[in-house]
């Protein structure tokens, strides 16, 4: 948690007809992959289940702008901490985890966006979402997964706004094909 003690969320209990927001973190929704072209061959899919955060800002999914809601994956900085560790066939040095968790909650990853770890809330270590994989799924997929959940994880202000920010940032890149050369 961070240093003031102070959640980023609150817990939504689920209700019939309950409205969903840019901001509300997913538990194991499912997202059917496709495995096959489909163009030679019959259409294979597989269903995965992902954690998610919605990231459609929660304007457009309540004046029904929508037909699909817009989420990125994300699992906990441990997780990610372990597979690097695998990729590199040696445990990453705390000097390494320091490195990555300063770069995720500094920005310096664009692709990638650091929350706050809140065990009351359900989140038992910092979620490390992944903008470079997001994908979209209908408003009855994530309203069902709720459901089953029982409860939804939301983002309060000013934290969702920063998640807007950061998901932002990372589409509206701009790719130059030189960049200056530094004079000093």
């Amino acid at each position: 948690m961070n240093k003031d003690d102070t959640s980023w969320y609150e817990k939504i209990e689920y209700s019939e007809g309950m409205a969903i927001e840019q901001g509300d973190i997913l538990f194991d929704c499912p997202y059917y992959d496709v495995l096959s072209d489909g163009i030679n061959e019959e259409i294979q899919t597989k269903v995965v289940e992902y954690n998610v955060v919605i990231v459609t800002q929660s304007c457009d999914i309540v004046n029904n702008k929508v037909d699909k809601i817009f989420v990125a994956p994300w699992t906990y900085i441990s997780e990610v901490i372990s597979k690097r560790s695998e990729f590199l066939k040696r445990p990453m040095s705390t000097k390494e985890k320091k490195s990555l968790f300063k770069h995720l909650a500094n920005g310096v990853m664009p692709s990638h966006h650091i929350l706050d770890k809140d065990i009351e809330k359900g989140l038992s270590d910092y979620p490390m979402i992944d903008f470079s994989n997001a994908f979209t799924i209908s408003q009855k997929t994530l309203k069902s997964t709720i459901a089953k959940r029982g409860y939804v994880i939301r983002l309060i202000s000013p934290y969702k706004e920063h998640l807007s920010q950061a998901f932002a940032r990372f589409f509206m890149r701009v790719g130059l094909p030189s960049s200056l050369t530094n004079p000093y």
